[in-house]
Parts: C-alpha cells; structure tokens; sequence
C-alpha cells in the first residue's frame, strides 16, 4: 500500500511570497544604483563600454588568425593529398601502359606465323619499340 501524504499549503504559499519580495528588492536595488541624470549615468558606463570594445576587437583578431591557421592547414593538407592521388594516378597509368604493352604482345604472338624465328625476331623489336614508346 502507498503511504497517504499531505499536500502543503503553507510551504506553496511561502514559495509564492518568496520571489514577489525578492523582486520588489532587486527592483529597490536597481532604482538605487541608477545615477539620478543621464550625463552621470553614461560617465559610469563608459568605461566599462570602452573596456568591452577592446576585449571585442582582441577576441575578433583572435577569431582571424585561428581562421587563417585553420585555412593554412587545410590547405596544406589538400595538397598534401592531391600530391599523394597524383603519384596514385601516375602508378595506375603505369601500371595501364604496362598491360597495354603485355596485351599487345600477346596478340602479336598470336598473329606471327608458327615456327617463324624471322618473324619472332621482329615481334621483338616491334616489342622493344612499343615498350620504349610507353616509357618502360
């Protein structure tokens, strides 16, 4: 079975009275730190204004250069990656030309005559001719 409680209504209605007097105290505190004229209260806060305009332009100045160094490494690393895709390139177009030249050879077997060393003689040198071509 669950325990019956009571409902407090003396604890809701301090709760409820609290802020009203604490408001009515912040609003109290407010009014009595305001400077009775404008030219007072702008003297007091100027500072302060000037102050936070320079932390502003400090942390503004921050801002950039952590932009630009942010902006450098990524551009170096970009870089760094397209040198590394450009050797990747160069190794498959390499490796291409390499089973080109291998393919050709292997058709031109296939078409000289059987038996024929003349023949193989210069399928050897049409091979040295496509391998130099291709940069092997």
């Amino acid at each position: 079975m669950a325990k019956a409680t009571r409902t407090g209504t003396r604890k809701n209605a301090r709760r409820r009275a609290a802020p009203a007097r604490g408001a009515a105290k912040a609003l109290a505190r407010l009014s009595g730190d305001l400077q009775p004229t404008l030219r007072q209260l702008t003297r007091r806060l100027r500072p302060g204004l000037l102050r936070l305009e320079r932390q502003v332009g400090i942390a503004e100045a921050r801002t950039r250069r952590e932009a630009a160094r942010l902006l450098r490494r990524a551009s170096e690393e970009l870089g760094r990656l397209e040198a590394k895709g450009e050797r990747r390139w160069q190794h498959l177009t390499e490796r291409a030309r390499r089973d080109a030249v291998r393919w050709l050879h292997r058709v031109e077997r296939a078409l000289e005559k059987p038996g024929s060393r003349r023949g193989r003689t210069r399928a050897r040198a049409a091979r040295a001719k496509l391998d130099v071509a291709a940069g092997i």
